[in-house]
């Protein structure tokens, strides 16, 4: 997903393999392999709700791993959670003011204002 595009905020994939790529936006992705040439479209299911679905999935997943009291349903830790998002405030944060951003100090101050809050 890009900002600053005439697509903006619409997800798009490519991946490229040795023996095929496939390519999709959310509503179809072709899978091309390229030892047969033959090319295939998936439609997947779009359950609603944010991220073509994929909300609703975190959602389930989240009461599952509450209801068995097994976070490894979740396939991460909370931790690694907001660490991901930092590094996109921080990229947002670069962007806005033009600087190269240095996560750790990022991190660092975003705590200290949590706890001076």
């Amino acid at each position: 997903m890009v900002a600053q595009t005439s697509l903006i905020c619409e997800r798009q994939s490519r991946l490229h393999f040795a023996f095929g790529e496939i390519v999709g936006d959310m509503n179809t992705f072709t899978v091309t392999d390229f030892r047969t040439r033959k090319t295939t479209k998936h439609y997947p299911k779009n359950e609603g709700g944010g991220h073509g679905g994929g909300d609703q999935g975190l959602i389930r997943t989240f009461v599952e791993a509450v209801r068995t009291k097994q976070q490894v349903h979740l396939g991460t830790n909370v931790s690694e959670v907001l660490r991901s998002h930092l590094t996109v405030f921080a990229a947002e944060t670069s962007r806005l003011e033009g600087r190269v951003i240095d996560c750790v100090a990022f991190e660092k101050e975003a705590k200290e204002r949590v706890a001076a809050s």
